[in-house]
Parts: structure tokens; C-alpha cells; sequence
């Protein structure tokens, strides 16, 4: 199996973008005619070149009727049992539907969970003025601290129009947003020069001005296009609109493009352009406008809502951060982890320093108390909302044996609790995490028999913890990133020897020249990402490299870029240590600074040394205490019958529940 898709990839990397079908790609791809050489019966499969590979769903689109659509057009069923069309949206409103894109957008609930914390925090929710200029909010765009901030903090490129735009108001913000698509690429520096004014503006015709003036000459925004076909051609709005949803076809119909050319251009004659004038705007302007533009009423909007998150962050920088913590922590998407360490890096930024949960404090999820975040207890593995919500209730706990006496043991299990005690969250009992984490399921089933013959508000339970010695840091730290997926033991201590050494700081690299050559740096990854080089012109075309996050001993981070060739060394220092090369191993390497997208990161060169994940402790796992001969001078005769009778039905019940 592995070896048929490595041949796939090959192939697929062999054949040029623009092969549309078999014979094309036998023609024109040596290493494809080779492989269907070797394989002949491959050519049997020819006749599925262009047909449709699948049927798709639109995430947020809805079709509009007067009449019931059932048995007006053809509709299925889809994998999840929604009612949807067998048309695709162009066929579905020939035949006269109205097709809308409702958008969902996980950032108002965001901005409302932000509202709520700063009532919490006895301050009044702000009225934003939209068309005001707010100093602070627009000062944060234009230093790019962005993250967090919708549309303008998830990429360095968006980051750095952002600096370079020095937004002052919703429509830069608009600009931003629509520059920042990747097909507006090949207009962004020439845009931003002109803006500037370190480049002349320039119409090729004065029939243009109303339609780009406004945009300094560049087709910016789908509503231009209306703008400049009724200037340009004499058309009516409507058959403007059409216009614009050609050119979004971008050349897939061509006999439609060559009749409304030629309409265009008779249109622009009789509104005394010449033909040659005409046929210059068609090919230069129209026909790559649907590459470019963007619908300004969209942009606009997305600007409205950046604008709002912008002034959250600004002046309720903690609500703000917080807000977005939450909702990464009940997030299942692939990037929710990393986003979660960024925004705990937001909070070390601004002098919040960062605690481990504690049973006694700690609410459902991440709170702001005195100046510090406290980790919530639904951050922690293994530990349910039912469970914590009985917590909350019946706090607070004088100690180990109050909580254990307390609590639901239906809702309250006993990984939940060592997720507690592995995570801290029961340090305020002053003791070990290791002795509480390897007996208290042994402990619970022995205070469960106690409880039924005895009072906890009079009488004592004893038991004797065996003596041993607590995890140690590096210990603390990987059972604390099992539990939390992070940890409040220093990256010095938890890698034991390895940082010792001198080592060039991240902050160093930030501060350096582009280029700057070598620097030996000691970090740990936080984040790993392979792919194929997939530009054509590049020598390592089709070949791995990686980018990795690293973070140093002091907290900073930065991007570092792994080239094929260093990546197959980097690979090969991997497998000959048996290690795998995964987010938490910590590197030393020497490398260069390399500034992109306004971001000073790292070149990597040379590897010297790796250093695994900090191992979870060998004895991760619950223990009982060996029973003395003698009689336990708290247990009876019949209190033993019953531990005895209560343990069998114990793991007859754990066992039901594995299965």
C-alpha cells in the first residue's frame, strides 16, 4: 500500500497542471507514458478522464422557492440526511432558484462570550462606533497584533499587509481583506506603492474613473465591474451583474465570453470609445478581473466584525484572550492545540501569569482571577462537565479525604481524579501527586466500605500511604502535558541537562540582521508540518521539507524552515536515535535568520543533538496497598467481608465498562 501511493505521488508530480485528459498526459509526461508502458491495462480506465469524481455540499448554501421544492427539482439525500439538490448552483437558478451562502461565524460567539466576562468584571460592554477613529484599536492593526483578530491574525502575509496598509479606517480595512486572498498576490505590492504614493496612478481611460478611482486604478471589487460596464459599454445594471459572473467563470465558458465581447466592444463604440481602446479594457481589466476582485458588501462586512475584535483586544485585552481560550478548549479542530499555546503565550505577553488548576478554585473553564489565569478543569483530559459541575458544588474540600468522602463516585470516576492529581489540581492538599495518583482507587474502595458503618463528621479514616519518594520534574512535566497538553515545570527543568550548555536564545534570532549566519539554538518543537515543494521552477520540486515551530527556554517562538536536503539529514539523525520526530522532542541545531511575510525566523543547517519527550513515569499507573496480616485497626471483621464483596464487584464493573 505504501509503495503504490509513493508511485502515485511520482506520477502525479509528473504530470504538468495543465494536462486536462489521458492521451494529453501520455503525450506530454515521460515518466506517465513509461508507467502505462509497463501497465497497458491502465488505458482501459481512460474513459473516467472528466467525469464527475464526486458529489459536493455547499457548507452554508440555501436555495429560496415560492413552492415546495420537492418535485419542483431533482433533490437527494445527502450522508448526514439533509435534503439537498442533484443541480449545481449555475443550473439551479437558470431554472429560476434563489441560491444564498448563510455563514456561521464562530467569531460573534466569541465576541459575545467577551461581552459576558466583562460584565463578570463589573465593567460596561462598549458601544463601537464603526465610523469613529479609535487610536488604540487602529495603533494594534498597524503593529500587526493581530492574533485573535478576525480574518487578520491567522497569517504572517495578512500581518504584514496590515503594517504596511496602516489602516485608519473600515474601508483600508476592506483593502486588507481583499488583498490578503491569495489571488490578489500579483497586485498587492503595486497596489500598496500607489496608495503610498511611491507610484503614479494611472486609467487607461478616462471612462474608468468612476469604476477604479476610488481603488487607485486596480480592479479591487466585484461592484467596480457593474460600475465600469455601464461607463464603459452603456449596459443596464443587470447585464452588468452578468459581467461580473462571467469573468468568475474565468474562462470556462468561451463561446459566452466571445458573444459578450463582442457586445461590449459594440457597446463601448457606440459610447464613442474606439474599438482598439475597447478591446484593450476587455483584455487587460475585464477579462482578469474575477482573479482579483472581491465583492466589496463581503469585505466590508468581514471589516466590520475584524474592527469589532480589534477593539475588544485593545481595550479588553484579558476578556478578549480569554473568550478565545475558551472556545479553542471545546474546539475538535486539527489546530485547536496549537492555538491554545498561542494564546497562553498572549497572556505571558501581557504579565498574566499562567496557574494549574486547583480543585478548590478553579471554575468549568479558564478564568482571570487576581491578575492570573487559572486553568478550568474542562482543560483536563478525562475529566467530564457532569463530573466538575459536583465538584463546583460541594467545594470547598479541607483535604484528600473530605474530597474523596464527598464526591459522586458515579460522576467523579477515578481516572478523573488522577487526571486532577496528575494535572496539580489537588497541591492544595499538601501532598504527593505520586503517592495520591498510584492508591486513590485503592484508597476510594476502602473508604467506600468505611462510610457505610461510620460517621467522616466524628470519627477518622486512616490509611496508610506507603512511603515513596514524588515524581520528578522532568516526570511532573510529562504527566502535567498527558493531562493539560501543557505544563507549569520550567522547559530547563523538565529536560533535565540538555539546556545547560550555552545556546543562541530565540530572541537573539529575532533581533538579527536577514541572513545572519550561524546560530546554535537549543528548543523544543510545538509544532511540525511536512509537504511537498509543489512550485514547478523550484529545484526541490516534489521533494519533503518541514516548518516547525520552536520554543526556547524563556517562552519565545519562532518559525523555522527545514529544505529537503537538511530534511532528509534531520530524518536520518531521527531514526538512528529511534526517536520520532514529533511536537515536544527538543533540538540543537545551528542555523541562519531568515526574515519572511515580516517575520524574523530560522534557515536550519545542521543537526547535533536530540533529546526525546520527557517519559510519562514508569509506574503511570494505580496501585494497591499490600493489606497487613493483622487486622486493620479501623476495619472490622465484617467492614473486611464487605471491602471484599465491594472490590470483587468493583472490577466486575470496570470490566463491563471496558467492554
Amino acid at each position: 500500500m505504501l509503495l503504490l501511493f509513493d508511485t502515485c505521488s511520482i506520477l502525479s508530480f509528473g504530470i504538468p497542471a495543465d494536462i486536462k485528459s489521458f492521451d494529453q498526459a501520455l503525450e506530454k509526461s515521460p515518466i506517465f507514458y513509461e508507467y502505462v508502458e509497463k501497465y497497458p491495462q491502465l488505458k482501459k480506465y481512460k474513459s473516467i478522464c472528466n467525469k464527475q469524481r464526486s458529489n459536493g455540499v455547499h457548507a452554508s448554501g440555501y436555495v429560496i422557492t415560492k413552492r415546495p421544492i420537492v418535485g419542483l427539482i431533482p433533490t437527494r439525500r445527502d450522508k448526514l440526511g439533509d435534503l439537498v439538490l442533484e443541480f449545481d448552483k449555475d443550473v439551479a437558478e437558470q431554472v429560476g432558484m434563489v441560491k444564498m451562502d448563510i455563514l456561521g461565524l464562530k467569531t460573534l460567539d466569541i465576541i459575545e462570550t467577551t461581552n459576558q466576562l466583562i460584565l463578570q468584571q463589573g465593567k460596561q460592554i462598549p458601544n463601537i462606533d464603526l465610523e469613529a477613529y479609535d487610536e488604540a484599536t487602529y495603533d494594534l492593526i498597524t503593529a500587526g497584533d493581530t492574533f485573535g483578530v478576525f480574518q487578520f491574525g491567522t497569517s504572517a502575509g495578512t500581518i504584514d499587509l496590515c503594517k504596511k496598509i496602516k489602516p485608519t479606517s473600515i474601508e483600508d480595512l476592506s483593502v486588507i481583506t481583499t488583498l490578503a486572498r491569495p489571488a490578489s498576490k500579483d497586485i498587492r505590492e503595486d497596489f500598496i506603492k500607489t496608495r503610498n504614493g511611491e507610484r503614479q496612478q494611472t486609467l487607461m481611460h478616462e471612462s474608468l474613473k468612476n469604476a477604479l478611482n476610488d481603488t487607485f486604478g486596480f480592479p479591487l471589487y466585484d461592484e467596480s465591474l457593474l460600475v465600469l460596464a455601464k461607463d464603459v459599454a452603456g449596459w443596464d445594471l443587470s447585464e452588468a451583474d452578468k459581467l461580473r459572473k462571467l469573468t468568475k467563470e474565468k474562462g470556462k465558458n468561451p463561446q459566452k465570453a466571445k458573444k459578450w465581447k463582442e457586445e461590449f466592444i459594440q457597446g463601448a463604440i457606440s459610447n464613442n470609445i474606439n474599438e482598439e481602446m475597447a478591446n484593450k479594457i476587455w483584455t487587460e481589466i475585464v477579462e482578469p478581473y474575477g482573479k482579483y476582485s472581491f465583492n466589496k458588501s463581503h469585505a466590508v462586512s468581514y471589516s466590520m466584525v475584524s474592527y469589532h475584535t480589534a477593539y475588544l483586544k485593545a481595550h479588553f485585552k484579558k476578556e478578549f484572550l480569554l473568550a478565545n481560550l475558551m472556545d479553542e478548549v471545546n474546539s475538535n479542530t486539527p489546530d485547536a492545540k496549537n492555538n491554545i499555546l498561542k494564546i497562553k503565550g498572549e497572556f505571558k505577553k501581557n504579565n498574566i501569569t499562567l496557574s494549574p488548576p486547583d480543585v478548590n478554585k478553579s471554575q468549568l473553564t479558564y478564568a482571570i482571577i487576581d491578575n492570573k489565569l487559572l486553568t478550568g478543569l474542562d482543560a483536563l483530559k478525562s475529566v467530564g462537565d457532569e463530573g466538575i459541575l459536583d465538584i463546583i458544588n460541594k467545594r470547598p474540600f479541607k483535604d484528600f479525604f473530605d474530597f474523596m468522602a464527598r464526591v459522586d463516585s458515579k460522576t467523579v470516576r477515578a481516572n478523573a481524579i488522577q487526571a486532577l492529581i496528575g494535572a496539580g489540581a489537588f497541591d492544595c492538599f499538601n501532598m504527593p501527586r505520586k503517592t495520591m495518583f498510584n492508591y486513590c482507587a485503592d484508597y476510594r474502595k476502602k473508604l467506600q466500605v468505611w462510610l457505610k458503618n461510620h460517621d467522616p463528621n466524628t470519627e477518622v479514616f486512616s490509611y496508610d500511604f506507603p512511603k515513596e519518594d514524588e515524581w520528578s520534574k522532568h516526570e511532573i512535566y510529562a504527566v502535567e502535558q498527558f493531562y493539560i497538553g501543557d505544563s507549569f515545570i520550567k522547559i530547563f527543568d523538565a529536560y533535565q541537562t540538555f539546556f545547560k550548555s550555552q545556546h543562541d536564545t530565540i530572541r537573539k534570532i529575532k533581533l538579527a540582521k536577514n541572513k545572519d549566519k550561524f546560530y546554535s539554538i537549543k528548543a523544543i518543537i510545538k509544532d511540525f508540518f511536512e509537504f511537498k515543494v509543489k512550485k514547478e521552477d523550484s529545484k526541490f520540486y516534489g521533494q519533503s521539507m518541514a516548518k516547525l515551530t520552536l520554543e526556547d527556554i524563556y517562552g519565545q517562538s519562532c518559525s523555522c524552515t527545514v529544505f529537503p536536503d537538511r530534511y532528509l539529514d534531520l530524518q536520518k539523525k531521527f531514526y538512528k536515535n529511534k526517536i520520532k520526530l514529533d511536537n515536544g522532542v527538543a533540538l540543537h541545531f545551528s542555523g541562519s535568520a531568515n526574515m519572511y511575510d515580516g517575520e524574523m525566523g530560522i534557515i536550519f543547517e545542521e543537526i547535533h543533538s536530540i533529546v526525546d519527550i520527557p517519559p510519562l513515569p514508569e509506574d503511570f499507573k494505580e496501585k494497591k496497598k499490600i493489606k497487613s496480616s493483622s487486622k486493620d485497626k479501623n476495619l472490622s471483621l465484617k467492614d473486611e467481608l464487605e471491602d471484599f464483596l465491594y472490590e470483587e464487584k468493583f472490577i466486575e464493573f470496570e470490566e463491563k465498562d471496558t467492554k
